[in-house]
């Protein structure tokens, strides 16, 4: 069919609602189609997650070992027990870690444990590809995006800062002496691509089973892309995936259209996983568009 005629149809609609709505529109069906944009767990597919790993993790005899890189002040990690409770699993592992001594007072508060075989730990520490000591936002009060500071940050003096202990998941693993982890989540404001760095020698080990990291415009002012983690996961048994409603689509590479910053969460997903999981493999075709089955 020639495109002159959807094109025309368009410009009628525009003359109708005028062409902000009809970007509205277009963003809406855009990001309705990619999975995109709702940063809403009970809408996007995290909570589902949690759920069926919960459910999986039931099957089993030994403890379910968690890991929570910004944690603020506890809810992603408060579903995940309640999730873990509800479908009847017997011992739960969780590692918090949250730099705001202000949001980490909350933390406490929010995670404490829910039974004697729940064992949380809380640290201060930020988790990033280095250990040692980096400025981080020390704006006053409680929100949900405080995150590392980068160079150019620090020198256009945009937040306050204040001086925190950095850690990386390698030496996390050491520390309190974690075998294996089954499930890492990372929310740290756009500093994710360091986290995952941090973690590359237990990933080629494969001392992970799920990694979950956000990704959104954030990762614009540290100057991390999609592509880059396609490229840290090739040649390790992970599969770069994404979380979606109805459960997790995987990609079989990297893909321009992919780097949009939208609100998204992705995943490496251990290869013996895949199936346990239900995860849809896809690709994108030559028109640019993606389809899993």
């Amino acid at each position: 069919m020639s495109l002159s005629l959807p094109i025309r149809a368009l410009g009628v609609l525009e003359n109708l609602v005028g062409r902000r709505h009809l970007w509205r529109l277009g963003r809406l069906i855009y990001q309705y189609a990619r999975r995109d944009g709702a940063n809403i767990p009970e809408v996007n597919g995290e909570y589902a997650l949690h759920r069926k790993l919960a459910r999986l993790a039931c099957q089993r005899n030994e403890a379910f070992r968690v890991i929570d890189v910004g944690a603020n002040v506890g809810y992603w990690s408060s579903h995940l027990l309640d999730a873990c409770r509800t479908a009847g699993v017997q011992k739960v592992h969780l590692w918090a870690f949250e730099p705001s001594e202000e949001i980490r007072v909350q933390l406490t508060n929010h995670l404490r444990s829910p039974s004697p075989d729940y064992h949380v730990t809380i640290r201060g520490e930020a988790v990033a590809d280095s250990s040692g000591h980096a400025a981080f936002d020390g704006t006053p009060g409680i929100t949900g995006i405080k995150h590392l500071l980068t160079d150019a940050m620090i020198e256009n003096a945009e937040t306050p800062s204040v001086k925190v202990p950095v850690t990386t998941l390698a030496n996390v693993f050491t520390d309190e002496k974690i075998d294996v982890a089954d499930f890492i989540k990372s929310d740290v404001e756009g500093f994710d691509l360091s986290v995952l760095r941090g973690a590359v020698p237990l990933l080629a080990e494969r001392r992970i089973g799920l990694f979950q990291f956000e990704y959104n415009q954030c990762w614009i002012s540290t100057r991390s892309f999609l592509r880059d983690v396609f490229e840290l996961a090739g040649g390790l048994p992970y599969r770069v995936c994404k979380v979606v409603p109805d459960g997790v689509d995987a990609y079989e590479s990297w893909h321009p259209e992919l780097e949009t910053f939208f609100e998204a969460n992705y995943l490496l997903v251990r290869d013996d996983l895949i199936e346990r999981l239900g995860v849809r493999v896809g690709k994108f075709s030559a028109n640019n568009t993606f389809s899993a089955s």
